[in-house]
């Protein structure tokens, strides 16, 4: 039975059960991938998000909205004028490190004054669309007391004009699941904190994502991915729990960069880098697997796990089990 065919079938049993008690949290996908697993993914209800990066917002990193012109183009390029799903806007360069400052100072005052900007300017083009931020409320990996909150809550302007919450959870570590999850619980309990009514998703990446410890890059196994996933998910805070999660990747530009060297768009790293981002395809793909053919095998799997994850917190939740 081929992958198709076998989501078709989970999808129709789970379609075909009783009414849940509770609802299933939902997946939303920023992965390129072929035609055949967008089909795939839509058998299993995987939403699409856009996601619009740096590039098309302030590609020079000045921490200022500096080509509209761009970013019109982007939307028409990519976003449907009635289009009703959620646009993430990914702006960190130039912004972050200030967003990272002191709250009170005009750094930090003038890059949420900038990213307010570029939010209503999206929803006055795409009303129906549902607009957030990626990476907020920021990661602090090492240090999550009062200063971070601090610097969390004053986000609340940038907040006020989003639909929905997007913090990352990437892991970190392959030897500290245990410190990874209790981190990015605190972030998980703060998103949603300051979410209010909207909605919270959680991005997701498949990969370690630190590029100086021995794991970097590659692919986190099966069951750290599953528990790392279905744990954030179950975090509750004041009665609320995130609404899903989203898959994220750069298969195709790593593959791109790696092998060829020309990935383009400002992703300079060292040669140990890509070192370690061509050993580890090495070491993933079949004998004489092409990399599209790699990419959608990889891209199947991810989505199949976020499935088979999401229906575990449904069960549990309905189960009584925090």
């Amino acid at each position: 039975m081929n992958a198709r065919a076998s989501a078709l079938l989970l999808a129709i049993f789970v379609a075909g059960g009783a009414a849940r008690a509770a609802e299933r949290p939902t997946i939303l996908t920023n992965l390129g991938t072929s035609p055949d697993v967008e089909a795939y993914g839509e058998l299993l209800g995987i939403e699409r998000a856009h996601i619009l990066y740096d590039s098309d917002i302030d590609p020079e990193g000045e921490g200022r909205w500096t080509r509209p012109d761009r970013t019109d183009v982007w939307l028409d390029e990519r976003v449907p004028v009635d289009y009703e799903g959620y646009v993430v806007l990914d702006w960190e360069a130039g912004v972050f490190e200030r967003l990272r400052g002191d709250p009170e100072g005009p750094g930090f005052a003038g890059a949420v004054g900038e990213m307010v900007r570029l939010a209503e300017h999206v929803k006055a083009e795409r009303p129906a669309a549902r607009i957030g931020y990626y990476g907020l409320p920021i990661t602090d990996y090492w240090s999550r007391g009062e200063a971070w909150e601090k610097r969390s809550r004053a986000l609340a302007p940038l907040f006020d004009v989003c639909d929905a919450l997007f913090p990352s959870v990437y892991d970190y570590y392959g030897d500290q699941p245990e410190r990874d999850a209790r981190v990015h619980a605190e972030l998980v309990r703060m998103a949603l904190d300051l979410a209010g009514e909207d909605p919270v998703f959680l991005y997701t990446y498949h990969r370690y994502d630190h590029a100086e410890e021995p794991w970097a890059f590659g692919i986190i196994p099966e069951g750290e991915y599953f528990d790392h996933v279905t744990g954030l998910l179950l975090v509750e805070s004041d009665g609320r729990r995130p609404a899903g999660v989203v898959a994220w990747g750069m298969e195709d530009y790593y593959q791109r960069a790696g092998f060829e060297r020309d990935g383009g768009g400002g992703f300079a790293r060292r040669e140990a880098w890509w070192e370690r981002v061509r050993a580890a395809y090495n070491s993933e793909m079949f004998r004489g697997e092409a990399p599209d053919a790699y990419r959608d095998r990889l891209h199947r799997r991810v989505y199949l796990q976020l499935f088979i994850a999401s229906l575990r917190v449904q069960r549990l939740i309905e189960q009584g089990i925090r």
